[in-house]
């Protein structure tokens, strides 16, 4: 009898995983399903890191270009800046004299010109 209640409770677990596996089948379906498409993603997120990384490196090499590009065009503008300044100094310098100073430009006496003679017409006889 022992034997009997053996063999029946293997049909009954054997008749229960068999109900259950149809019942479940779908669900482990979507489930390896879910799992391709999170492998294929968690690939694609790799492959972008990648890619975004080279790129960052490129942009902080040019980052670094374009700074060394503008100490050398600061010199470069400070340079002509005094070069400029120099050059207008002795433009000043030749067509005011001595005077260089504010005050003195502004304060300074105008030249007075001699008023033009107006000739008379002459007169007909």
């Amino acid at each position: 009898m022992a034997n009997d209640s053996l063999i029946n409770m293997t049909e009954i677990i054997d008749s229960l995983n068999q109900t259950l596996m149809s019942s479940v089948s779908p669900l482990i379906t979507i489930f390896k399903a879910v799992g391709i498409v999170i492998l294929i993603y968690i690939i694609f997120l790799i492959i972008r890191a990648l890619f975004r990384w080279r790129t960052m490196a490129k942009i902080s090499n040019t980052a670094k270009n374009v700074a060394e590009i503008n100490s050398k065009l600061d010199i470069l503008i400070e340079k002509i800046d005094k070069l400029g300044k120099k050059e207008k100094l002795k433009k000043e310098g030749s067509e005011q004299g001595e005077k260089k100073g504010i005050f003195k430009r502004l304060f300074k006496k105008s030249e007075k010109k001699e008023p033009v003679k107006k000739e008379k017409p002459k007169k007909k006889k």
